[in-house]
């Protein structure tokens, strides 16, 4: 892991400093890297920036290199440790490695080989699972959408108006009609806009059932 600020820093005798020459060694040994550079250099003040401009080439040419494998940027120091984090964790599960242990804890190099190998089978079949996981839900029929047909039953009410305030019975019908989805969609679809309670979508999408059956008496 490198971080890149806005300084070169000390050079060895080959003109590259410290920090380059630790990361080329890691791509030499094929160990996984990642670069953590800032976005905004010239915001840096000037005291903790570079100002020897061959030191800015320099600077320049390694923030190319880094940028050819995997880095993410930064502006902050609070952004900053939320990237290591977060990379650190993903490039750790993509990218294992059996890293140092205590001697007397090292059963053998063997048993760390196969250690590592296991890791990498539980890992591979960790993604498999959620692709077939993916795969099996693409498989189940979608939600209803546009004109698709859904049916709504609703409870109605009827009373003669012929008959006296003595005799005047309600009787209850239990009833079914067939809408498209965008007509039930466009019922309760304001009071989504705003902290929206049931009962509001509840009566929209009674609206719609009422405003249908006075076109079908008319």
């Amino acid at each position: 892991m490198v971080v890149v600020g806005a300084r070169h820093g000390s050079t060895s005798d080959d003109g590259l400093n410290f920090t380059e020459k630790e990361y080329r060694y890691a791509l030499e040994k094929s160990i996984p890297v990642i670069a953590f550079v800032h976005a905004q250099p010239d915001s840096i003040p000037q005291g903790k920036a570079e100002g020897d401009p061959e030191g800015l080439r320099k600077l320049a040419e390694f923030q190319k290199l880094v940028r050819l494998r995997l880095y993410k940027d930064w502006t902050s120091l609070a952004q900053l440790g939320a990237v290591v984090s977060r990379s650190l964790t993903q490039l750790n599960k993509r990218s294992p490695r059996p890293g140092w242990v205590r001697v007397e804890r090292l059963a053998s190099v063997e048993a760390n080989e196969v250690i590592l190998r296991l890791s990498q089978v539980i890992d591979n079949n960790d993604e498999e699972i959620a692709r077939l996981s993916v795969m099996q839900c693409t498989k189940v029929e979608g939600p209803a959408q546009g004109n698709d047909q859904i049916e709504l039953s609703f409870h109605l009410s009827l009373t003669d108006p012929k008959a006296s305030s003595a005799k005047r019975i309600s009787q209850r019908h239990t009833l079914a009609r067939m809408f498209a989805w965008d007509e039930v969609f466009r019922s309760f679809a304001p009071h989504l806009l705003t902290l929206t309670k049931l009962r509001e979508i509840k009566s929209g999408i009674n609206r719609l059932h009422r405003e249908r059956e006075l076109i079908a008496v008319r």
